[in-house]
């Protein structure tokens, strides 16, 4: 599943924006886990009904307070939005524990083609070894 990040940087979604720049790291945050590719904007309003739902989904399956074991999930936030400071103000109130592409990657235009995304807000779906699970996550 990692390869699919080979050679890309993915930012952490806390304070302090830590860089998962090895290949080491961004394996060890994605590696035999369920990931999820939420492609969204901040200036999407469906986007903004949507992410209510996806944060407490995320939340509820990853927080070990509501299950007994906390689920093998990573969510990567790929931005559609139009400028780096509409994807900062989006990200302000996402959970600390989701990563993204740095704004700059042309990565986030080229995963909407690879797994063509027609409309926001979307969730692709991906098992650990990299298959789609479903494209229509956001459904």
């Amino acid at each position: 599943m990692a390869s699919l990040f080979s050679g890309r940087i993915l930012i952490c979604n806390n304070n302090d924006q830590d860089e998962l720049d090895t290949e080491a790291e961004v394996s060890r945050r994605l590696e035999n886990r369920l990931v999820l590719l939420f492609f969204g904007a901040g200036a999407c309003p469906q986007c903004q009904a949507f992410v209510p739902i996806l944060k407490d989904f995320f939340v509820r399956l990853t927080d070990e307070f509501y299950v007994l074991r906390a689920a093998q999930l990573a969510l990567v936030y790929v931005s559609q939005d139009s400028t780096e400071e509409q994807q900062d103000l989006f990200l302000k109130d996402m959970p600390k524990k989701w990563l993204f592409l740095p704004f700059e990657d042309e990565l986030r235009r080229d995963l909407g083609r690879q797994f063509s995304v027609e409309r926001l807000p979307a969730v692709v779906v991906l098992k650990p070894d990299g298959d789609v699970l479903t494209r229509d996550g956001a459904d």
